[in-house]
């Protein structure tokens, strides 16, 4: 029976931009203290956002095209996909009106992901076009 790992994140700062809250390093020193015997797994990153009520449309198709362009660029980054809810379950969306499910080979790629220079490039719209402290991302792996 495999296990489920969630890890759920939410920004919270008001101030400041979404980032992951652990550094490159602090996924390093975690990684480095499982078990060797434990298998590595794909990874699911999905994280719903809130976009900001005067958000430029096309900013918002440019963002989330730049968030899928990653793929191929970032190593260990299988599929990456984002868009709105759809109209059946909008109404449980909570107010999110965003959403992103990235694929990761490993749970050692979300390390990769969150510090790429891409993502860089993505995270400067987001601070456009979406809520800031709004974000909330969980991380599986399975």
């Amino acid at each position: 029976m495999s296990v489920i790992r969630v890890k759920m994140f939410i920004a919270l700062a008001q101030s400041q931009p979404f980032t992951p809250s652990r550094s490159i390093n602090d996924y390093e020193a975690i990684l480095s203290a499982k078990p060797a015997n434990q298998p590595t797994m794909p990874v699911y990153h999905v994280a719903l956002f809130k976009l900001k009520p005067e958000a430029d449309p096309n900013k918002v198709k440019q963002w989330q095209a730049l968030a899928e362009g990653m793929v191929g660029q970032v190593p260990g980054l299988i599929g990456l996909q984002a868009g709105a809810p759809i109209a059946l379950t909008a109404p449980m969306a909570k107010g999110f009106d965003m959403g992103v499910v990235v694929h990761l080979d490993y749970v050692e790629s979300l390390a990769t992901f969150f510090t790429h220079p891409s993502h860089e490039e993505v995270n400067e719209l987001y601070k456009d076009v979406c809520e800031m402290g709004s974000t909330i991302g969980y991380d599986i792996e399975f």
